[in-house]
């Protein structure tokens, strides 16, 4: 049974490993003729304090305060979004010509990232996730990437990950 490619999900951590991953996104959506989405999703700092430490955080940070910082770094969150995401078309368009990405397909969300990507996909009824492979940290480069691996075992939809490509 063949399956075409209408619609890509692309989820970036804003990191390098993620700005090779767009590449690998752009070129499936030019390939294909595809409809391609960006998503970055800002973990749910004060839920993961909550559930982790057992600590009422409201008893320390009030919800409602709370909600306004996350707000706030949502409208940020966008923006960097952007920003990378027009960087990177600029340079693939210097290399390549046409860059199939959009700015205008841009989703910022708060949650738990694996969660969220995988909702996203389905809900969104993506053909494929695309994503790099590691995040920001170093502990991080020990695995595959708690968020990718945790992508590719529970996602329904097909997930092409990618590791940063090696310096020349």
């Amino acid at each position: 049974m063949y399956h075409s490619i209408k619609k890509i999900l692309y989820a970036t951590d804003l990191s390098e490993t993620a700005r090779d991953a767009m590449r690998y996104a752009v070129s499936l959506a030019g390939r294909y003729g595809a409809e391609m989405s960006s998503l970055h999703v800002i973990p749910d700092i004060y839920e993961e304090m909550t559930l982790s430490t057992g600590i009422d955080m409201d008893l320390y940070f009030g919800i409602d305060r709370w909600r306004s910082l996350t707000d706030e770094r949502l409208a940020s969150a966008k923006d960097a979004v952007l920003k990378r995401i027009e960087e990177t078309c600029a340079e693939l368009h210097d290399e390549v010509g046409d860059c199939f990405a959009s700015c205008d397909n841009v989703m910022v969300k708060v949650g738990h990232p694996v969660k969220t990507i995988i909702d996203t996909a389905v809900e969104g009824e993506f053909d494929i996730v695309v994503m790099g492979t590691r995040g920001h940290s170093k502990f991080e480069d020990l695995l595959l990437g708690s968020t990718a691996n945790g992508v590719i075992r529970r996602c329904p939809v097909p997930v092409l990950v990618v590791r940063l490509e090696a310096p020349k």
